[in-house]
């Protein structure tokens, strides 16, 4: 009997980057990962304690992109693909009813705005975007990326201010099947298929059995 195949939101935005690493990780053979500074952490756990404040009520933060009637919070997500079988898994940062009525996703960066949507965080906010319609949170209204960046300042009291910018994202969920699917078929190859020509791992690893070769040649020789 097959065994389900569950995939986070994460797992399914590297799927777009390089197959074979794609594949090796599901073989059980993930490359080395690096953690995220402590101070980027820091930042998250602070954001996300501050706005559990509003859970369950309307308002929000001037700065909240959205005016909120309910905010709901960071739920984990989870939703089955009748076609691909695969079953999606997911927790956003943030989701929040609008005056509107409509549903919002938002995503918190710490890091400088990037107002051109790069493909992985477009395909993170599609995917859950999919998981809230699976889960009845229609209509979608949309989602953001909320970048919290620091700003020159005075900090001689202590005090390190932070700019917050809003980029809204127009997401489309219809893509995640597709997605679902093609991960699905790339997981169940029984050969590893080719790199991507612009995947930095790969290029180290071929480089480095290169150099082994040549210092097993050199060393036999």
């Amino acid at each position: 009997m097959k065994k389900d195949l569950t995939l986070s939101v994460s797992q399914l935005t590297n799927s777009l980057g390089c197959p074979l690493c794609f594949w090796l990780e599901h073989q059980g053979l993930r490359h080395p990962s690096h953690p995220l500074p402590g101070i980027l952490n820091q930042m998250d756990r602070v954001i996300k304690r501050y706005m559990e404040r509003f859970i369950g009520r309307s308002g929000s933060p001037k700065w909240f992109p959205v005016e909120v009637q309910k905010f709901i919070g960071c739920r984990k997500l989870e939703s089955e693909d009748p076609e691909s079988g695969v079953i999606l898994t997911g927790i956003p940062d943030a989701i929040a009813i609008g005056n509107d009525g409509q549903c919002y996703v938002v995503d918190y960066k710490t890091a400088a705005p990037k107002f051109e949507i790069p493909s992985y965080y477009q395909t993170q906010l599609d995917a859950y975007a999919w998981l809230l319609k699976q889960n009845d949170f229609a209509p979608i209204g949309g989602a953001y990326l909320l970048y919290f960046s620091p700003i020159d300042a005075d900090i001689s009291e202590r005090l390190f201010p932070f700019d917050v910018t809003a980029v809204k994202v127009e997401v489309n969920p219809d893509r995640i099947p597709v997605l679902l699917m093609n991960a699905k078929k790339i997981i169940e190859l029984q050969e590893p298929p080719e790199p991507s020509e612009n995947c930095e791992w790969c290029v180290w690893r071929r480089n480095t059995r290169d150099l082994l070769k040549k210092f097993e040649t050199i060393t036999h020789s």
